[in-house]
């Protein structure tokens, strides 16, 4: 982790070392012909885990108030090299796991940040920005 990561996210650290060790993670390679009610509740009903967690086409994703809370992704190598910063943009949302009222997790990590969505990218896509820098403090703002 950057020394920029390391500073920004320093009340958050102990957590994310713990989380580094327990946080839930699926494979949805692995998982992905299972009743997506399983993992998530009645908000998977009548899709595979596989069909819903395509729906949203990210690489991976964090739910939490489900059944099964935790980070899901496609195949390990998703965070694998370039990719760390992403499993850190998950495992923030397990260390501060706050949805706003329509449900999503990005819009009040971003907030707690300081980060601002710039040119009309969505609040995940600012976080990435912001993690993928190494949490460059030049990213934060508008």
């Amino acid at each position: 982790m950057s020394q920029d990561c390391k500073n920004a996210l320093a009340g958050y650290l102990t957590t994310l070392k713990s989380l580094a060790y327990s946080a839930p993670l699926y494979d949805v390679n692995q998982i992905g012909g299972t009743s997506a009610s399983t993992y998530v509740g009645s908000f998977g009903n009548g899709y595979t885990t596989g069909q819903l967690f395509d729906m949203y086409h990210h690489s991976s994703l964090t739910v939490v108030n489900v059944p099964k809370p935790g980070i899901y992704f496609r195949d390990p190598s998703t965070f694998i090299g370039a990719n760390m910063y992403l499993l850190l943009h998950e495992m923030m949302h397990m260390a501060f796991p706050y949805p706003n009222s329509q449900g999503d997790l990005d819009q009040p990590l971003a907030n707690l940040l300081g980060i601002y969505n710039r040119g009309g990218e969505g609040w995940s896509a600012a976080n990435s920005r912001y993690f993928n820098s190494g949490c460059n403090p030049a990213e934060l703002g508008p």
